[in-house]
């Protein structure tokens, strides 16, 4: 999903005015008749364009922000899983850790009392 608030450089909370403002900035900045032979620059101001479009349109907006709202739920989730997953294996391996140190001081112990006993 197009990062529109990253491209015009305004935060999700920001009013249409600041929408606005940072459009007009952006769009003078990139703007193929002051920037003429400049394929980047022609491409970032049609990203801006698109991200006015969407950003300025209440609807348009609305929607956007759902789906960015829910792509960053999922994110989470996603995280929050590998978290799982890793604390998991960490308690796998303490108790695989333990287990081989309790056998392994019960050999020793068995060895030295079994050499004891010759």
């Amino acid at each position: 999903m197009k990062k529109f608030y990253e491209i015009l450089g305004v935060k999700d909370t920001a009013s249409i005015n600041e929408i606005k403002k940072a459009y007009h900035a952006k769009a003078k900045q990139y703007h193929p008749d002051l920037n003429p032979d400049n394929k980047e620059s022609e491409a970032i101001f049609k990203e801006v364009a698109e991200a006015y479009e969407f950003l300025s349109d209440r609807e348009k907006r609305k929607e956007y922000d759902f789906r960015l709202n829910q792509e960053r739920q999922e994110f989470r989730r996603k995280q929050h899983e590998e978290f799982k997953s890793k604390q998991m294996a960490t308690w796998a391996e303490v108790l695989f850790g333990a287990l081989l140190l309790f056998f392994g001081i019960y050999l020793i112990s068995s060895l030295v009392t079994a050499r004891s006993n010759k």
